[in-house]
């Protein structure tokens, strides 16, 4: 099968339990004869290295520069949007949405998006194309925001943390509604995503 998988990092090398997580599915799927092309953002582009961990087995292996967390867009988005932080940070990136756009100009037996926090740049793009397309979610951001935003100073934690979960709730809700499958004839479209536990 042609596999046109989207990460919101770069799972390599295998520092975390999902860079590792995603690695070996990449791997072993490739092994069993699939096409994947891989488009990734990364916080640190990749060496030379660490590039040949994974293009050795991918058929295409495309990496974009997420922007600075200090950046003005991000704290902007961050504080001021309708989007969590987490999907603000790893979203309005117009050049990942560009490279999304003409991969999904090609035949496609899969698109598979992992993190419903990455999913920002693709929505648009998925719904314009009309694509069914896959979305996998590890966990429950919502739940997991407390992590990330535990490094904030007090005062801005609590206030900030409640809304942000409140936001996250939201945009998990409308995020996984999306995946679907294929619309066949008048059969009504039905949801793929769901969380698990």
């Amino acid at each position: 099968m042609q596999i046109l998988w989207t990460l919101p990092y770069y799972p390599w090398p295998t520092s975390t339990g999902g860079k590792t997580r995603q690695y070996y599915l990449l791997r072993e799927l490739a092994a069993r004869g699939h096409r994947i092309t891989l488009l990734a953002l990364a916080k640190v582009m990749p060496q030379p290295d660490d590039v040949a961990a994974l293009d050795c087995f991918l058929d295409r292996l495309i990496v974009i520069p997420r922007r600075p967390l200090r950046s003005l867009r991000t704290v902007a988005g961050a504080l001021f949007s309708t989007r969590p932080m987490l999907a603000t940070v790893n979203g309005l990136c117009p050049i990942y949405q560009k490279h999304f756009e003409n991969l999904l100009k090609e035949p496609w037996d899969i698109i598979q998006v992992e993190h419903s926090y990455g999913f920002e740049p693709l929505e648009q793009p998925l719904r314009r194309s009309c694509q069914p397309f896959l979305l996998t979610e590890h966990n429950v951001e919502s739940d997991l925001s407390k992590a990330v935003l535990g490094r904030l100073p007090p005062w801005l934690y609590y206030s900030f943390f409640r809304w942000d979960c409140i936001r996250y709730r939201r945009w998990e809700r409308r995020i996984l509604n999306q995946a679907r499958c294929p619309n066949h004839g008048n059969r009504r479209r039905r949801p793929t995503a769901g969380y698990l536990r």
